[in-house]
């Protein structure tokens, strides 16, 4: 939850594609990444880990 407006946004995600054996996990790096413009929205900086093809992958 948003300290700031109390919008709540997911801070975790996991992803897959079966046709190609890839399974993703992304993350955010810090908490409190919402913007405060004309709009209040979520753009933020995230992790990403997982495996493709059995191998581990990550940026």
């Amino acid at each position: 939850e948003s300290p700031h407006s109390g919008a709540n946004y997911p801070s975790k995600w996991v992803m897959g594609i079966p046709g190609q054996n890839v399974r993703l996990e992304l993350a955010t790096l810090f908490d409190d990444q919402e913007m405060d413009v004309s709009v209040r929205y979520y753009e933020g900086t995230l992790k990403v880990g997982g495996t493709m093809n059995g191998e581990e992958i990550g940026g």
